[in-house]
Order: C-alpha cells, then sequence, then structure tokens
C-alpha cells in the first residue's frame, strides 16, 4: 500500500468527521505518495521509539524530582520545629539565642520560606519576609523587644 492511499484516506476520514488535524497529517503525507507504507513504517519507528524512550526519561526525572522536592521539605519542616525549640528554649540567655539565631541564617538547608515559618511560628504573626535574613533580623528584634520590656516590669516592680 502506498503512502497516498493511506493520506487520501486520513483526507475522506477528516472531511466526514471535521478532523482538522488529519488534514495536516496528509499534507504532511504528501510528499511522501510514491512510498511504501511499510517503507515509513520501517522510517519511522525508530524515531517513535527514540521519542518514546526520551519522553519516559523526561516523565522519570519529574517523578525524582518531585521525591527531591518532598523529602527536601520534609526535612526542612523537622528543621522548622527544632530551630523553634531551640528558640524558645533559649529565650532567656541571650547569648545562646544569638548563636541560635546565626545558625538559623547560615543553614543551607532553610530556605526562605523555611526561615518564614520559624519566625511565624516563634513570633505568632503572619508576615511576609523577602529573605532569611530579613526574617532572622525581625525574630532578634522581637528578642530585644521582649528582653527591654521585660526588664522595664521588673525596674517598676522593683519600686513598688
Amino acid at each position: 500500500m502506498k503512502v497516498k492511499l493511506l493520506r487520501e484516506a486520513l483526507l475522506t476520514i477528516a472531511e466526514n468527521e471535521q478532523a482538522g488535524g488529519l488534514e495536516d497529517l496528509a499534507k504532511l503525507l504528501e510528499p511522501l505518495d510514491a512510498l511504501e507504507v511499510s517503507a515509513l513504517q520501517r522510517v519511522l519507528t525508530p524515531a517513535l521509539k527514540r521519542s518514546a524512550d526520551a519522553e519516559a526519561k523526561r516523565q522519570q526525572k519529574i517523578k525524582d524530582a518531585e521525591a527531591r522536592q518532598r523529602q527536601a521539605e520534609a526535612a526542612g519542616a523537622a528543621a522548622v520545629s527544632r530551630y523553634v525549640q531551640e528558640l524558645e528554649a533559649t529565650k532567656v540567655d541571650n547569648v545562646a539565642f544569638e548563636q541560635v539565631v546565626k545558625r538559623i541564617e547560615t543553614d543551607r538547608g532553610i530556605k526562605t520560606s523555611h526561615a518564614e515559618q520559624i519566625a511565624h511560628r516563634f513570633m505568632s504573626n503572619t508576615a511576609r519576609y523577602a529573605t532569611k535574613k530579613s526574617a532572622t533580623k525581625a525574630i532578634l528584634k522581637r528578642q530585644i523587644s521582649d528582653k527591654r520590656a521585660s526588664q522595664r516590669s521588673s525596674q517598676v516592680s522593683g519600686l513598688f
């Protein structure tokens, strides 16, 4: 069977079904009218196999990337909880508190979103932070503010 017969069949189907995609395919096949369908198949089969293999590899890469993303998010969530606990535990010791904040800044596993979550959970707010540095700066600022308020209240209570 020649490609020309195949092309004509596609055009007939396209007219009856009003499928524009088949007309486009028929136009693409027009230069190959003299070729046997089996020869066209021999040419297309390896190309289709390569295309299918490439698509399978692409899909596998996407799955692997999603799995890595989920794993990183799980690790990040655990780190967020750990850092919030450390901040709460070191509230009374300024030096230790600042060391925890410095570790948050330098921890490469903590992304901006994680630093923002730490700030939200520690300070009970919903502010947005553009960078990890701005989130840690807000945490330190809050700690300083809390310390000053605590000192003022203890000074006032000492007067009475």
